[in-house]
């Protein structure tokens, strides 16, 4: 995604289209839950 400028149109600044801390913090917590299924310790923090 881009960041314009509402006056002239031109690109500012460029933002990532999903928020990767909380896809990140998702797939821990799964990792988590997975390994706990599996009796193994992981850290993840």
């Amino acid at each position: 995604m881009f960041v314009q400028c509402s006056s002239c149109g031109a690109v500012v600044g460029v933002i990532d289209c999903f928020n990767i801390g909380n896809l990140i913090l998702q797939q821990n917590k799964a990792l988590k839950k997975i390994a706990g299924q599996l009796d193994v310790h992981v850290d993840l923090d």
